[in-house]
């Protein structure tokens, strides 16, 4: 089954509900493998606007780690991008990003949807994205 961006972005918007209305708390539901947040190669994952990680289900060495200077294979740095697209425009895509898929070393672009939610004091980047090779 091939995943659209309308399903991104209808995942996106349901993390950040949850996240508006049951708080932190909805971080556990969005790291869990085999909860709502993932479904095959596409997931949620949240960072607040420093680049820490909050929640990454796939990558979960990730979280309590700052990104911001993180990039992708072809060298954008991704997670300042996404960042100035929060400050900026609120929500949006970011596109063809080299990534490698999940479970492999092959590199595929990868489009990301992000939106900004303000939780306790704090501005959170929600996103996730999908491969489009």
């Amino acid at each position: 089954m091939k995943t659209s961006r309308w399903f991104v972005v209808a995942l996106v918007e349901l993390a950040a509900e949850r996240l508006a209305h049951d708080g932190w708390f909805a971080l556990s539901v969005i790291r869990d493998p085999q909860g709502p947040f993932a479904f095959e190669d596409v997931h949620v994952f949240v960072f607040d606007s420093h680049g820490e990680v909050l929640a990454d289900v796939l990558q979960p060495e990730l979280e309590g780690h700052n990104q911001l200077d993180r990039c992708s294979a072809d060298g954008r740095p991704v997670q300042r991008e996404l960042i100035d697209l929060l400050e900026v425009e609120g929500a949006g895509w970011r596109t063809r990003y080299l990534w490698p898929r999940p479970g492999t070393p092959h590199l595929a672009r990868r489009d990301l949807y992000v939106r900004r939610l303000e939780l306790g004091g704090e501005t959170l980047g929600i996103g996730a994205g999908l491969y489009v090779d």
